[in-house]
């Protein structure tokens, strides 16, 4: 037998006996080399196979040789030690075999866990939708948009959502319960699956947005995270209105929930973050995302509810491997095409966030040089920033958010002085890179995608609102805006002059400086007319500076719009700067047949007679667009009898021509409107449709008696800056007075027993002086009324007590000047509010109705 198979046999045998397992922690005694075989493979040469039971001899032959078995006991890889070892892949598709080595690997973009392949999702996106307000229902319909695509092996759709309660505008898949508290949500094709039902919460709660990031990301891991904050925006303010909870979430807020939530989650940061809300395209709200986002998309205008295409997060379902930047775009892409006919104020950009640190130190070393010589640059810097596109702005400074276009501010700037190009040339090149996509409907046609806060003086900017002492300024120090441009702002606000900032309306000597610009009061109907009058704070009266006098009216309830009627031209004088107005409670009325409507109208002189100038929306027959039209009708002063008239058709470039009107066309008077809830100003076509053959006529009718109305005075310089006073007031009679009146029900389908009924009594408190009224015994239902003489800035507290003896219990307190406020300023005609249900004990409602007029 030769020694190569004496060996084997004796292998053999050992293994029958039951010889462990070479990778076992017991060296097994190695077999004695056959010398003489050893010679023949290489003559001379020593085997090194001392404790090793197979691998390479160093002879150019082998120590030993590891078996496969079927029974899968036997040795089956020689290790580089020289041991056996057996391999441990039994059921599993891949990780480690116990060896060393491999029992296989899986696809790209797929994990092993215990042995089974496991593919990751390219994206997972977390909606965290603050629906606790008057957007719950947009946010529905945004849902049943992603269940067109729903959750795959690519893409996990995540959601938290925050109901109200009695909301009746939930798609009709939705109206099935009341939906009051909050659900997480896995959006898959045409179905939601609620993965977590929860208790009420506070959404503008940072460490719930924080806990909300941690749960997504740790229960569908993905390779990219994008998230979407859904729900109203305020720019630097922050986003987020709870109504439950009465919150918003500041901006430093939202990043310290975003912080907390990637630091638990262990994620760096997210791939893109995606502000669905108002006004979030802006540089503060960027500076505080650099270190949570690589891309921002956000909206440098307000934002429009359920208008972006989140359908379009099918590129992802179809490929996970879809880019962030480009995922991020498809969302906003088709935004301005659909939006911009009936918006035309829309914009959307993607901002690169890891570019704005480059920008920032660009945009700082040209704020220097302006600085070196900042009295000489004001008045350009002022005008560039009335050259910018801003936006949410309205006529009314209190009203606008002052958030103008970064990037046309820049290059308006250098436009007026071009030796600021060269130092202005690194910041522009950084914007440019900064801002990845952008698009802008025709009202913002040179925003360029980032905003920032630029107030128009130093005394609005500081100027503290009456009723809870906040200001422009302590609201926007707070939200940590980039140190850079707060100093610089500040520096500049301080040195701004009339001169630079235009016509400015100024108070009467001893005026209060807080309210003199809010001339909230009453007319009394046996007067004619009134005058509104204010002198101008510029000193530079020679200037080309226009005036003219507004009249519009009020909704009865809330801002929600405001139409204007006229505004006509008035004198400025030019030795006291007082612009001055009287008006004599008339507005116009159309006729036709039996169709009137009002309209908007201005005035010129036309020898002894008057021109009244009527803009309308002209409807061609066969055409779906409006243009416009103006009527030119030359009236007796007195008679106001049309005299004669013509009609002129806008053309492309602005101008207006004598034109023919085709027979069957339509006309619409047209109303100058200034919406306060979209922050636009346009003219808007009223319902009454009239005849473009047929003759109009006019008259002038008075306006409605207890009514809101607006009267103001503007004043505007030859390159548009301009200011208004306005009168918020009501055509009324008598003296000046409130009437306070408190209902208290009880539930009429609650048994009522009178002997044991409670008596209710109230106090109220105006001005610091209490009213006590006597309980009303024993009734379902107790009324209090009170009539006050009428005061500017009135507060005031409602207290509702029920009595039996010397007991009492208080079952509301409540302060109500903001009722008084509301009532002064739209007349309070009919206005009720519910203040309370009371639940222990018989169910009680509470109403208060404070009026204006009555």
């Amino acid at each position: 037998m030769s020694v190569k198979s004496a060996t084997k046999l004796l292998l053999t045998t050992l293994l029958l006996v039951g010889l462990q397992a070479a990778c076992s922690s017991t060296e097994p005694e190695a077999p004695t080399p056959d010398i003489a075989t050893i010679s023949e493979v290489e003559p001379g040469c020593l085997p090194q196979c001392d404790g090793q039971q197979c691998g390479d001899d160093g002879c150019g032959g082998s120590c030993g040789t590891c078996f496969t078995s079927g029974g899968g006991l036997a040795p089956e890889l020689c290790l580089e030690d020289g041991t056996c070892c057996i391999q441990q892949c039994e059921g599993m598709l891949c990780g480690g075999d116990g060896c060393g080595g491999s029992c296989g690997k899986c696809a790209e973009f797929s994990e092993c866990i215990e042995g089974a392949c496991h593919y990751t999702p390219g994206w997972t996106i977390l909606i965290y939708a603050m629906g606790d307000n008057d957007l719950e229902g947009s946010m529905l319909a945004q849902f049943n948009q992603l269940m067109t695509i729903g959750s795959n092996e690519n893409l996990n759709i995540i959601v938290q959502m925050d109901y109200v309660a009695g909301m009746d505008t939930r798609p009709s898949n939705w109206k099935k319960e009341d939906l009051v508290a909050g659900q997480r949500l896995l959006i898959n094709k045409d179905e939601i699956v609620v993965l977590e039902e929860m208790e009420e919460f506070d959404s503008a709660d940072p460490d719930v947005l924080a806990d909300f990031i941690e749960w997504g990301v740790t229960n569908y891991p993905a390779r990219r995270y994008a998230l979407i904050l859904d729900d109203h925006g305020g720019g630097y303010t922050g986003i987020g209105s709870d109504w439950t909870n009465h919150s918003w979430m500041p901006l430093p807020a939202i990043a310290q929930g975003l912080g907390n939530g990637l630091e638990k989650a262990q994620l760096e940061r997210f791939d893109f973050l995606f502000f669905y809300a108002c006004l979030m395209g802006n540089w503060e709200v960027a500076h505080s995302m650099i270190p949570h986002t690589h891309y921002l998309l956000a909206s440098e205008e307000l934002a429009i509810g359920a208008s972006f295409r989140l359908d379009r997060l099918q590129i992802a379902h179809d490929d996970g491997n879809v880019a962030a930047d480009t995922l991020a775009w498809a969302i906003a892409e088709e935004y301005v095409t659909n939006w911009a006919p009936a918006y035309p104020d829309v914009t959307i950009s993607l901002l690169d966030l890891e570019r704005l640190p480059a920008f920032e130190e660009a945009l700082a070393g040209f704020l220097e040089v302006l600085s070196e010589d900042l009295p000489g640059y004001v008045g350009d810097i002022m005008s560039a920033r009335h050259n910018s596109e801003q936006f949410a702005s309205l006529p009314f400074g209190f009203s606008s958010m002052h958030l103008l276009d970064l990037g046309q501010l820049l290059a308006d700037l250098v436009a007026l002085r071009p030796e600021l190009a060269t130092p202005a040339a690194a910041t522009v090149a950084a914007y440019d890179k900064l801002v990845v996509f952008n698009d802008v409907g025709p009202g913002h046609a040179n925003a360029t995608g980032m905003s920032v806060f630029f107030p128009p003086s130093g005394e609005y900017y500081h100027k503290e609102n009456p009723y809870n002492g906040s200001s422009p300024a302590k609201v926007y120090e707070a939200a940590g805006p980039p140190k850079l441009w707060q100093d610089f702002l500040a520096s500049v606000l301080e040195e701004v002059t009339t001169a630079e900032m235009g016509p400015i309306f100024g108070c009467f000597e001893g005026d209060d400086r807080e309210i003199c610009k809010d001339q909230s009061g009453w007319f009394v109907e046996e007067v004619d007319y009134f005058s509104l009058s204010r002198p101008l704070l510029t000193e530079n009266l020679a200037d080309d500076f226009q005036a003219s006098f507004v009249f519009a009216s009020l909704p009865s309830y809330g801002m929600g719009q405001i139409d204007f009627y006229n505004q006509l031209p008035i004198d400025i004088d030019q030795e006291t700067g007082m612009v001055s107005a009287t008006y004599d409670y008339q507005r116009v009325v159309l006729h036709q047949g039996d169709k009137e409507s009002f309209a908007y109208w201005r005035r010129e002189l036309a020898g002894d007679n008057e021109v009244l100038i009527v803009p309308f929306s002209y409807l061609v027959p066969g055409s779906e667009e409006l243009e416009t039209v103006e009527w030119h009708a030359t009236v007796d002063p007195l008679s106001w009898e049309v005299i004669k008239s013509t009609w002129h058709l806008r053309l492309a470039d602005g101008t207006f021509q004598e034109a023919e009107l085709e027979a069957n066309a339509k006309l619409y008077p047209t109303v100058k409107r200034l919406d306060m809830q979209w922050h636009t100003y346009r003219w808007e076509p009223l319902y009454t449709v009239f005849a473009a053959s047929e003759p109009i006529t006019v008259t002038f009718e008075p306006i409605d008696a207890c009514q809101a109305y607006l009267y103001g005075l503007v004043v505007e310089d030859s390159i548009g800056r301009s200011d208004l006073i306005f009168a918020n007031l009501c055509k009324a009679e008598g003296k000046p007075q409130l009437k306070i009146t408190v209902t208290i029900e009880a539930d009429a389908e609650v048994p009522w027993d009178p002997s044991n009924a409670p008596d209710f009594a109230i106090t109220l408190g105006l001005h610091g002086k209490e009213m006590k009224f006597e309980p009303v015994k024993d009734s379902q239902k107790a009324v209090f009324e009170a009539v006050i003489d009428y005061t500017r800035w009135m507060s005031g507290t409602l207290e509702v007590r029920e009595v039996d003896g010397n007991y009492h219990k208080d079952i509301l307190v409540r302060n109500i000047t903001n009722r008084l406020y509301y009532a002064d300023w739209f007349c309070g005609n009919g206005k009720k509010w519910t203040l309370q249900d009371v639940k222990d004990g018989p169910k009680t409602t509470i109403h208060l109705d404070i009026s204006k007029c009555f």
